[in-house]
């Protein structure tokens, strides 16, 4: 699938900046070392050390970015819906990382950011489409009507009606003389006693 593979390209982009973040922070590293021990001022290591450990930290967080990319990608091509939800969600999370990287006056980190938008945005635009929306949904399953409750009631269910026992005559001695209805002629008799 198309996003699997622009998703294993991100987890690639992240990758790649941290290596850039390490090899940085090792330089600097060196460089503070290098410059301490060659001029004999005190500290010049430590706060190369400081800032060599903020790039190996942002080092770390492109790499777990980019274990979560691999796995959403996994995701996408076995079509499951987690997957479109957290990518539609990095992805405008994306959006706005890059908006401050058009803003830089370094052209390559400018281009950089903009490719990045480009790409988030054609990803988001094919996640939504209604096709590949519907693809990520669980399959439903095909019911009959369905009774709508009105009044805390539903209405009579569709069908032969529930199979009922058939009707006995009362006791002897109950109920109205055999042809006659309830509520006419004599009143009934009272039953023998026991």
């Amino acid at each position: 699938m198309l996003i699997a593979a622009l998703e294993f390209v991100y987890a690639a982009l992240m990758l790649a900046y941290a290596g850039i973040f390490i090899w940085i922070g090792m330089v600097i590293m060196a460089a503070a070392n290098a410059a301490e021990s060659a001029s004999g001022i005190g500290g010049v290591g430590g706060i190369g050390a400081a800032i060599g450990g903020v790039c190996i930290a942002f080092a770390v967080i492109y790499i777990l970015f980019a274990v979560i990319f691999i796995v959403l990608a996994w995701g996408m091509m076995n079509l499951k819906p987690w997957a479109r939800k957290f990518t539609i969600i990095l992805m405008i999370i994306s959006i706005f990382l890059n908006l401050f990287g058009l803003g830089s006056q370094n052209p390559a980190a400018m281009g950089i950011a903009l490719v990045e938008i480009i790409l988030a945005v054609v990803i988001l635009v094919y996640l939504f489409k209604p096709s590949i929306k519907a693809a990520f949904e669980p399959p439903r399953v095909l019911m009959g009507p369905q009774p709508i409750m009105v009044g805390g009631m539903a209405p009579p269910a569709y069908g032969p009606p529930p199979p009922m026992y058939a009707p006995q005559a009362p006791p002897p001695g109950y109920g109205p003389p055999p042809g006659q209805h309830p509520g006419y002629g004599p009143p009934p008799q009272a039953p023998p006693p026991y």
